[in-house]
């Protein structure tokens, strides 16, 4: 069972899915199938996209090779007994707005296609889960914003976008 996106519902007054806040980005994604051996976990630790990693997963499941070129991972090493080796340590997300790296504790985002202006915004997830205040000129998060931005901006320029964050004063 999954679902491609949560809505907001009002949350952050908004009534639609065009942010990466988590009550949009966040879904379900809930596997069962008869020889499952540990049924009942619930897997906290590693980043799935299930629109990535659906596909190699059932194709793992099945016995087949996964379509070559697909970037998703197959979650049955999860499955089987709550490891796997190699995992990411991140995800890059699109939307409407813009783009967003999130390391599960992280969010960099850059929203290019909002107002004609780019915005960046920071969460840490582990001291505001709720995303109520853009710490991106909280300076003990310059380090680890300057890595995602660095991170984000290697993959966007990989898939052919082309944006620059805004400069800094």
């Amino acid at each position: 069972f999954t679902s491609d996106h949560g809505d907001m519902d009002g949350s952050h007054k908004l009534d639609e899915k065009i942010a990466f806040y988590e009550e949009a980005a966040r879904v379900p994604f809930i596997v069962s199938y008869p020889w499952l051996k540990e049924k009942g976990r619930v897997d906290t630790r590693h980043l799935v996209s299930n629109g990535l990693d659906l596909l190699p997963t059932i194709c793992d499941l099945a016995g087949i090779q996964s379509p070559k070129g697909i970037q998703g991972l197959s979650l049955l090493p999860i499955l089987e007994d709550g490891k796997a080796s190699n995992w990411r340590d991140h995800i890059f997300m699109e939307n409407e707005v813009g783009y967003c790296i999130n390391t599960g504790r992280y969010k960099y985002t850059l929203e290019d296609k909002y107002n004609n202006e780019i915005r960046e915004v920071f969460s840490d997830l582990a001291i505001d889960p709720g995303e109520t205040c853009n710490m991106i000129n909280v300076m003990k998060y310059s380090k680890i914003i300057s890595q995602l931005r660095k991170e984000l901006l290697v993959h966007l320029k990989k898939i052919g976008v082309k944006i620059e964050p805004p400069k800094v004063l």
